[in-house]
Order: structure tokens, then C-alpha cells, then sequence
């Protein structure tokens, strides 16, 4: 387990080796951090490493599209990624679109944590509602 708090986001993927779960709230990364991090992680998934809990509460993430296909992507490596908190990042309707629409294609178990964030369409009701296949999970309702 590695938990960071207001640090810098390795700029290597090797740095981040035999990490299984990676705790990166409060740290301020934004949507060029969190695709850098999505981008280390599915090419270490591809190697056989292993992410448990990816939790980057309280980022600002925001809802911009680069941000939506990261998170996407990584969740699509289905990895054994058990945990993704998602709380109070900034995201909405776009990173719900994307997220959603990989959990509902897919036999996922993830416990997805999106407490805090605003979405105005389906999406974000459709993500907090996968309920029991995909865990998703928002205390808000």
C-alpha cells in the first residue's frame, strides 16, 4: 500500500511497481496527473502487475473527456482493480458516461465512490444505480 499526500505524481511507470493499492487524495493531480497515473497503470496491468484500490478522492479531476477515457481505459483492463473512489474529484456527466458505460458492458466487481461530484444527465444516475454487479456507491442518496 502507498498513500500519498500533496507530493508529485512519478513521472516513470517503473516507480510504481508492485504497488497494489495506490492512495492519492488531496493531492491536487487534475486530468493531466490522473491520466498519467491511468497510463502507468494499464501498462503495468499488461505486465501481470496488480492494482487493488486506485483512490484519488478530493482530486480535481474535472469532467473534461481526456479525464473520461483514462478512467475508462483503466477500468476496461479488467484487472482485479477492487476499489476506485471518485469522491468529491470535480467529475460529472462526462466521466459518468464513460465510466457507466464500461460497468454496464462488463462483469466487474468494482466498489466505484462518487460521493460529492454533480451530474445532471442518466449517467451519473445510471453509476451510482449498477448497485450489486459493479458496487457502485454514492452515501449522498
Amino acid at each position: 500500500c502507498l498513500e500519498l499526500t500533496s507530493c508529485a505524481v512519478p513521472s516513470s511507470p517503473t516507480s510504481l511497481r508492485r504497488i497494489r493499492e495506490l492512495h492519492l487524495a488531496q493531492n491536487n493531480l487534475g486530468p493531466v496527473g490522473v491520466r498519467r497515473i491511468c497510463k502507468t497503470f494499464i501498462a503495468r496491468l499488461a505486465t501481470g502487475e496488480e492494482l487493488f484500490v486506485l483512490n484519488l478522492r478530493e482530486n480535481p479531476l474535472t469532467d473534461d473527456a481526456g479525464t473520461a477515457e483514462a478512467l475508462a481505459a483503466l477500468l476496461a483492463q479488467r484487472s482485479e482493480l477492487a476499489e476506485l473512489c471518485l469522491d468529491e474529484c470535480q467529475i460529472g456527466d462526462t466521466v459518468a458516461r464513460a465510466l457507466a458505460e464500461v460497468l454496464a458492458l462488463s462483469d466487474l466487481e468494482v466498489k466505484v465512490g462518487v460521493e460529492g461530484n454533480e451530474f445532471q444527465s442518466k449517467f451519473g444516475n445510471q453509476l451510482r444505480s449498477l448497485g450489486g454487479r459493479a458496487k457502485i456507491e454514492d452515501e449522498d442518496e
